[in-house]
């Protein structure tokens, strides 16, 4: 199969790094951008994820490499940050740093 909705992923973060652009995120009503390239720490903290009792900290390490200085903002967020709300931002910045799956 054809897939141009990932091939459009796939450009929109090469033209993104070569423009020194990072995906924004928002985050309570204020918008940030990030890191224009995936930070290496986040593919670490996937590596480290090996069985249930790691994947909290995983979780929480790679919500922290994500969003660099912008994370205690993440964290004070009212109400607090769910499970849900990690696991939209990990998925949706994966997708927008071009990455389809960090453990393939």
């Amino acid at each position: 199969m054809i897939d141009l909705d990932k091939a459009r992923e796939v450009r929109e973060a090469a033209r993104r790094e070569a423009e020194e652009l990072g995906p924004t995120v928002k985050l309570a009503g204020q918008e940030y951008q990030l890191a224009p390239e995936l930070p290496y720490e986040v593919l670490e903290q996937f590596k480290a994820m090996t069985d249930e009792t790691t994947a909290g900290a995983g979780l929480v390490g790679i919500v922290e490499a994500l969003l660099g200085e912008h994370y205690p903002k993440f964290k004070e967020m009212e109400p607090p940050p769910s499970l849900d709300d990690v696991q939209v931002l990990v998925a949706g910045l994966m997708a927008e740093y071009g990455i389809e799956s960090p453990l393939a």
